[in-house]
């Protein structure tokens, strides 16, 4: 919710594949993939549920920029979104479980070694850099607007918070004067450059379709609005998210949400919906991509640990389908009542 999904999922990633190890699991098997995949599927739909989100605030900008009289109210998108995330999170354990079947009795009967497991300090350090992130990055969203909220949302925001804790860590120093951490650390560490170069190299093939010369949008738009014009709102709504989750998944999210917003405007004014409502049910829609590598950059995470043996390819389209129908199902059936919970 609060920190960017692809630093949450390659933490739980690595933890999940060292209970693995330690349960007995082979290199493979059926069910690290099956669980990892719902990691993955887990942390794209709850990065979209926080005002706070990295995946968030660009949205509002360009949905500020597209129609200026929208209201935004990062409350209530929260408030709405951790609802829909906790009814997503319970149907994707129970889709799991009953329709994917892991065999999990390895897990199940794993024994601990009964060892009191103590943090280190280094790991309390971290843990409280983590903690004072957090409040900085949540603690605008609750003051009156003015000066200061414009200036730590608008000037500092995650990036400016997410420096300044790197700063801190940086700046702490050991007992015996040896630093917390240094840059070289995180460099080696923390940094996969393998997968940097593959995201950017599909940001830059994926992001050329969503240029305006192209008009990939505007034929998008063209087909779509007079379809959705016809239907009654609950309908209209549903055929919007559906059609924006599929376009997500198969092409590129930049396209997804540059011209459902466009859409989702047009259709919110001729059906009489909330706008900004509308728009949060858009947001999350564009960003659930479970099929291909060039839809989420999750997604190009998953599959580039391939090589690794805990996952393949082959599962992960098989997987996807389901999961991505039960999103569709989720943000229309529960994103429709919530939307005019928001300010119009």
């Amino acid at each position: 919710l609060v920190l960017p999904g692809m630093a949450v999922v390659l933490v739980i990633w690595d933890l999940a594949e060292g209970i693995f190890e330690s349960c007995g699991y082979e290199r493979g098997e059926k069910a690290p993939k099956v669980i990892l995949i719902g990691i993955c599927s887990a942390c794209t739909f709850g990065m979209m549920c926080s005002h706070v989100s990295s995946g968030v605030a660009p949205n509002v900008v360009m949905l500020q920029q597209i129609d200026p009289t929208i209201v935004w109210s990062p409350l209530v998108y929260t408030g709405t979104s951790l609802m829909m995330l906790a009814i997503f999170l319970v149907c994707n354990i129970l889709l799991i479980r009953f329709l994917f079947k892991p065999d999990v009795e390895k897990l199940r009967n794993y024994k601990s070694t009964g060892e009191e497991i103590r943090f280190t300090v280094d790991q309390k350090i971290a843990g409280f850099i983590l903690l004072g992130f957090v409040i900085l990055v949540t603690v605008p969203a609750f003051l009156p607007k003015g000066d200061v909220r414009t200036f730590l949302e608008g000037r500092w925001g995650l990036i400016g918070f997410g420096a300044l804790a790197m700063i801190v860590a940086l700046a702490i120093r050991h007992k015996d004067g040896t630093p917390f951490i240094t840059f070289k650390a995180i460099e080696k560490t923390s940094l996969s450059w393998e997968l940097i170069l593959m995201i950017a190299a599909i940001n830059v093939l994926c992001g050329n379709m969503s240029k305006a010369e192209y008009g990939i949008a505007d034929w998008l738009t063209a087909l779509i609005s007079p379809v959705i014009n016809k239907l009654g709102p609950f309908w209209a709504v549903a055929l919007l998210i559906g059609l924006c989750v599929i376009v997500t998944n198969f092409l590129d999210s930049a396209i997804a949400r540059l011209s459902f917003m466009v859409v989702a405007i047009a259709i919110a004014h001729s059906l009489s919906l909330n706008g900004m409502g509308l728009q949060a049910l858009i947001g999350k829609a564009a960003a659930y991509g479970m099929f291909l590598p060039g839809c989420s950059p999750l997604l190009t995470m998953l599959y580039a640990r391939e090589p690794d043996g805990w996952i393949d390819s082959k599962e992960i389209l098989k997987e996807a389908w389901p999961q991505v129908v039960m999103a569709i199902i989720i943000i229309v059936g529960i994103g429709y009542i919530q939307m005019d919970w928001f300010p119009s």
